[in-house]
Parts: structure tokens; sequence; C-alpha cells
């Protein structure tokens, strides 16, 4: 077995030497990532006056990679979602979601 999960042909088993991890570096790897990598990124309008709250009607828009809004959700880079959500948090009547 190696360290990534993969079972090892059993012809190779005995000589487990000859794989190294630059032989599974074009196999997918069966150990799942403690994190994904990608994110969608929406932020809740709510109207001016209306306090922030669960019940409070909103209006949901999602953010592309640039931080423009898209009609659909798009999945970006958890790095730069996460870059755009600090840029807009503290907007007054915003609500910012890394999903």
């Amino acid at each position: 077995m190696h360290p990534c999960g993969v079972s090892l042909p059993e012809c190779c088993a005995a000589a487990p030497h000859r794989w190294g991890p630059s032989h599974f570096r074009s196999m997918a790897c069966a150990v799942q990532p403690l994190s994904c990598p990608i994110r969608f990124l929406c932020i809740h309008r709510y109207a001016p006056g209306v306090p922030k709250g669960g019940t409070s009607p909103y209006e949901l828009q999602w953010l592309g990679k640039r931080g423009k809004p898209v009609k659909t959700k798009r999945l970006i880079p958890a790095e730069r979602a996460h870059a755009i959500a600090r840029k807009l948090q503290g907007t007054p009547g915003v609500t910012v979601s890394v999903l």
C-alpha cells in the first residue's frame, strides 16, 4: 500500500523501492484533501434601513474571479475568494459568504 492510499499491483509489491512518489504523480490519489481548493462567493444585499438578520429580505448576488457580479455561481480559487471577501467585509448593508 502506497502512502497516498493506492494499492500496489501484486507483481510490483515485492519491489517497493521502484514505486517512488514520482511514479504516482499522474495517478489520482484516493485520500481526499482536508479542504476544498475552490469556493463559491456570494453577497447578500439588504435594503437601506433594514437590519441584517435571518428574516430580513435580501438580494443574493454571486461573484466571479474578479469580484464582479455574475448570473450563475462560479467556482473560484479559495485564496482569491477569501481575498475578495476581506475587501467587501464591513460594507454597509452587505453580508459576504464564501461557500
